[in-house]
């Protein structure tokens, strides 16, 4: 079994001028990495915020690492960068959707928006369980925000995976939609502040300015998203990361 953590950076909104871009990023892990995952995260934590950290308590956030501010702290790039190793050793990939705000041919909104995000996300996932082979499936674990937001979500993921043609071919996404808060959740974590790194990449890049720091850590990011050449029914090449508004 695998466990995809999702969060998102961002506001999916068009009348939130603070940002061009929307993204939502998925992690993964195997089952059998979970206790191991979680003690290495917690261990870093530790180590490089000793004064601040508390067992089960402490919680790092992407705008608080990669900020156009937070960015220049060499301390803090040390941190992201070990966060990335910490990924880079269990050898799995990393799903992105990015929106455009400015390129979508309706108004943003997070009714409609997010749940496609998701949508999304599934192909790449389900695609990903398929290129395993053998019987392996995964469950999506979302960042817990309100008892609104959990049971609007379980609902919108229910009625595409039982209605809609697509959604019925992603048999490998077992159950409904689960949500933890993100301070327990070193996977949701990690989604974050990714999802934060390619946000801030692809505003800097839209603007067409450059940061090396930002730059460094987005290439990482792009060397582990998931890749395929598996095409959908529309005939595009499932990809782990991907931009919908072209």
């Amino acid at each position: 079994m695998y466990f995809f953590y999702i969060d998102e950076s961002g506001t999916p909104e068009s009348t939130d001028a603070s940002g061009r871009f929307f993204v939502v990023c998925a992690t993964v892990f195997h089952n059998s990495h979970w206790m191991d995952l979680y003690r290495r995260v917690e261990g870093l934590k530790k180590h490089f915020f000793p004064k601040t950290f508390s067992h089960h308590e402490s919680e790092t956030k992407g705008a608080d690492l990669v900020s156009e501010r937070d960015i220049k702290n060499k301390f803090k790039r040390n941190f992201v960068h070990q966060l990335l190793n910490i990924h880079d050793s269990f050898n799995l990939p990393i799903f992105f959707v990015v929106i455009d705000k400015y390129k979508s041919k309706k108004p943003c909104q997070y009714i409609w928006l997010y749940p496609l995000c998701i949508q999304y996300l599934e192909i790449s996932i389900h695609s990903f369980l398929e290129d395993l082979g053998g019987d392996h499936t995964g469950i999506l674990i979302l960042d817990e925000i309100s008892s609104q937001r959990t049971l609007k979500h379980s609902k919108e993921h229910l009625s595409y995976r039982f209605g809609n043609p697509q959604g019925k071919q992603h048999s490998r996404i077992v159950e409904t939609l689960f949500f933890s808060n993100s301070r327990y959740s070193p996977g949701i974590q990690m989604a974050d502040l990714f999802a934060a790194i390619v946000r801030r990449q692809e505003e800097i890049s839209a603007a067409g300015n450059f940061c090396r720091f930002t730059d460094e850590f987005y290439k990482r990011l792009r060397n582990k998203t998931y890749e395929t050449n598996k095409l959908t029914e529309k005939g595009f090449r499932i990809t782990g990361y991907l931009k919908p508004f072209k």
